[in-house]
């Protein structure tokens, strides 16, 4: 028995202690009845075009990955078994503490780790881009995208299922994929999406939040067994966001995504802080640490918004002086170190556009 083998027998027998109550495989052997699906349309003929070789299907996020992207590969794994298309999640590091907690809370074993997709069969959940993916991403057959970003230039070998939607969160995604295809979620399930939804908007506060997070959401509390929804955020916001025991390092690199224009590379991470004390104290590791990072000025952008989640104020850090100019010109006024952001500073939908318009601009002179 390879080590391969091995790992992904001993997650197997995790899971059906702790989710299914049978083995993947059994789950796999009963798909949702057609009867049960009703209707004109059954939601799973979606997939009849996919061509899945009899073979396991990795189900897996971005490198950087989240809280949602995490729920999500695991709930989609889990439904994609269900309607008889054997998968199993995957994670491209070790969980960071939140997770940790989530997975524990609902009695969820951690999935195996996937840092080389090379020969691998996948499923990318909330990413669509090679750049964000694990290693060799190019040398895999992805067969489908589940995604709540906008498309990221993927090319493949041939058509794939490839779906889309604007919303908060990609576990919204999933949820709406259970109902359409009328496949029960299970209570640990519902609440690792529900997980997944309440981090993505910081329960259900931020702008980004759209009519299918919150139907999501509600469907999800539902059946998650979660009785009192602030405690539970309270709990998962405690795990989340302290810093102490963690490197400037390891603060910087915990949700870092890296992008490029043309010659020029950056970087955006992010960091949410639990009260003001955190968040000042965070500030001024990160600030220090952005000084002392090399080719600043020579190639590398890097940035960092940092938000405090007591107040709502957000600010953008960043280091060297093309940074800075790049910032200023994106957002307005800056200090040398910082530009004041908007408290629902959104990576993907504000900072990074805004950030690549400016250096677009600088790269056509």
């Amino acid at each position: 028995m390879n080590g391969i083998h091995r790992v992904k027998t001993k997650w197997l027998a995790a899971a059906v202690a702790a989710i299914l109550s049978v083995p993947w495989g059994a789950a796999a052997a009963q798909p949702a009845s057609p009867e049960k699906q009703g209707g004109s349309f059954q939601y799973r003929q979606l997939y009849a075009g996919i061509d899945y070789q009899n073979k396991t299907t990795c189900v897996i996020g971005p490198e950087d990955q989240s809280m949602d992207s995490v729920a999500a590969s695991i709930g989609y794994a889990y439904l994609k078994t269900k309607l008889g298309m054997f998968s199993e999640p995957r994670i491209s590091s070790p969980l960071n503490r939140d997770m940790a907690f989530v997975l524990n809370y609902f009695h969820v074993p951690e999935p195996p780790i996937l840092k080389d997709a090379a020969g691998q069969q996948i499923i990318l959940v909330d990413h669509a881009s090679l750049d964000q993916a694990v290693a060799n991403m190019k040398k895999a057959r992805i067969v489908e995208v589940l995604d709540t970003h906008k498309a990221g230039g993927l090319v493949t070998e041939g058509p794939i299922f490839y779906r889309a939607v604007p919303a908060a969160a990609t576990s919204s995604l999933v949820c709406l994929s259970f109902q359409e295809n009328q496949v029960d979620i299970p209570s640990s399930i519902a609440g690792l999406l529900l997980a997944g939804i309440v981090s993505d908007t910081g329960n259900m506060t931020s702008g980004t939040v759209t009519p299918l997070d919150r139907q999501a959401y509600h469907v999800l509390l539902s059946q998650s067994g979660v009785s009192d929804i602030q405690s539970f955020y309270k709990k998962l916001e405690k795990a989340a966001y302290t810093h102490a025991d963690m490197t400037d390092e390891q603060i910087f690199q915990s949700d870092l995504k890296e992008y490029v224009v043309k010659d020029w590379a950056y970087s955006i991470g992010q960091v949410d802080c639990l009260d003001s004390s955190e968040y000042q104290a965070v500030r001024q590791r990160m600030q220090s640490y952005l000084s002392k990072l090399p080719n600043k000025d020579r190639g590398v952008l890097h940035y960092l918004i940092i938000r405090n989640r007591g107040t709502g104020e957000a600010e953008l850090l960043y280091a060297g002086t093309m940074a800075q100019e790049i910032a200023g010109k994106a957002f307005g006024f800056t200090d040398g170190h910082r530009v004041l952001l908007k408290a629902e500073a959104d990576r993907s939908r504000l900072v990074e556009p805004a950030i690549r318009t400016e250096l677009e601009r600088v790269m056509q002179y």
